[in-house]
């Protein structure tokens, strides 16, 4: 079982506020302290007599009671002002089994909590946590869970029940035997208990008669106040709302999904017709291409028909072949024996190219593309061949030095040879 402290008051200079937290999920604090505000946000408090709180929800247990500082200590319980303060003062009990829980109806008990709580911190300026404990000393008077107590509380949060003036030890008692309850002990009237800032299901007080008071509990989709929930834990409005939003949205999506299997009918259509468009151009390719074999064909046939009408003409073995022969010395008595196969044009296209000293990663230098399988030869090594195709790609490095310096590219077709000049200065 763990034992935790929250107090909700102020001290010599901050305002009223958290001054001791349990450690707890802030959602719960928050519950905790609502139900408080209800009775010390008035502004013009009355504890003349301590009012005792008991909070059971989410397996956490609070009691405490509201009351002046002053009951719990004779010093600091002033303001800076010098003006009393009052708070809620209290234990808040985690990791419990319901038979072991006893709950402190003693006083003293709080005035050892304050002197442990509060009166060290009275100067202090923040909020702090507080500290943790494991049992309630048996000094103390307890309650514990009566199982035998024939009494029934409510636990409808839009209900009040009035207890009248029952015996008090008994009705908590009782209410430790619940899982969910809340009970607000010495009410100065039943406004103080169905307050819509923080509701008690239960009242025990002698001020207010005995009976079932309505409250209104706020809704958390509208913030609005409201008298009943719907099984969702929201007003019957959210509801409605929420149900017409899902009537709206489901309508959306099917009418979303009809789009999408129209487009999606459509696209299918589409596909067939294309596929027939691709099944019919093959066709036709096909056909293109046997027309053109065909027409090939007639061609080759119409060449070796006039192939043949030349070779059977008279003038064929004497002039034809004089003319032949005599064509054929001239060129052979035209090449010199050092320039076979001579050719009219130079492979390179320039003579020579100028870099920068800075040289040049890739130096695109074109060149006949009639000539293939050409070998190209730089003269130093400065100058590198990277690619012949489609272009001769070289690459030259830096110059360092001021001066100039020339490299000899030598292109190299069977016998036939050509050569580029490559100058670097700045």
């Amino acid at each position: 079982m763990k034992i935790q402290h929250y107090c909700y008051t102020r001290n010599s200079h901050i305002d009223y506020g958290d001054f001791v937290l349990p450690d707890l999920p802030k959602n719960q604090v928050d519950f905790i302290r609502k139900h408080i505000l209800s009775i010390t946000g008035d502004s013009n408090p009355k504890f003349t007599i301590p009012k005792w709180i008991l909070i059971k929800f989410d397996d956490v247990i609070v009691w405490g009671c509201c009351c002046w500082n002053s009951l719990l200590a004779e010093n600091h319980f002033k303001d800076s002002l010098g003006r009393p303060v009052y708070g809620f003062f209290s234990i808040v009990i985690t990791n419990f089994i319901p038979d072991e829980v006893k709950l402190p109806s003693d006083i003293d008990y709080f005035k050892e909590l304050y002197s442990k709580e509060i009166e060290p911190y009275w100067n202090s300026s923040e909020r702090r946590y507080s500290a943790t404990d494991a049992s309630i000393s048996d000094r103390y008077k307890y309650i514990r869970a009566g199982r035998e107590v024939n009494l029934t509380l409510n636990t409808d949060l839009f209900q009040c029940l009035s207890l009248g003036n029952l015996d008090k030890d008994m009705v908590v008692s009782a209410a430790l035997t619940l899982d969910n309850v809340s009970l607000l002990i010495d009410n100065d009237n039943i406004q103080q208990a169905t307050n819509k800032k923080g509701a008690f299901m239960n009242c025990l007080s002698s001020a207010v008669a005995p009976g079932s008071y309505t409250v209104k509990q706020l809704c958390p989709q509208c913030k609005e106040y409201v008298s009943a929930f719907t099984s969702a834990g929201i007003c019957s409005t959210c509801k409605e709302k929420d149900q017409a939003r899902i009537v709206t949205i489901k309508k959306e999506e099917e009418d979303m999904d009809k789009q999408l299997r129209r487009e999606l009918d459509d696209a299918n259509s589409k596909i067939l017709y294309l596929q027939y468009d691709i099944e019919e151009a093959k066709k036709s390719i096909k056909k293109k291409n046997l027309l053109i074999k065909v027409l090939l064909g007639v061609i080759v046939l119409l060449l070796l028909g006039l192939l043949y009408t030349y070779c059977a003409s008279p003038s064929f073995g004497t002039m034809g072949y004089d003319k032949e022969q005599t064509n054929q010395h001239e060129v052979i008595n035209n090449i010199s024996s050092e320039s076979k196969p001579s050719y009219e044009n130079r492979l390179f296209l320039n003579s020579e190219i100028v870099v920068g000293v800075e040289g040049r990663q890739s130096l695109v230098v074109e060149y006949n593309k009639s000539y293939t399988n050409v070998d190209f030869i730089p003269n130093v090594d400065w100058v590198k061949v990277i690619s012949k195709t489609p272009n001769l790609i070289l690459q030259v490095q830096p110059y360092e030095s001021d001066g100039r310096r020339e490299a000899i590219i030598t292109a190299k077709y069977g016998q036939y040879n050509d050569t580029l000049t490559i100058t670097q200065k700045k």
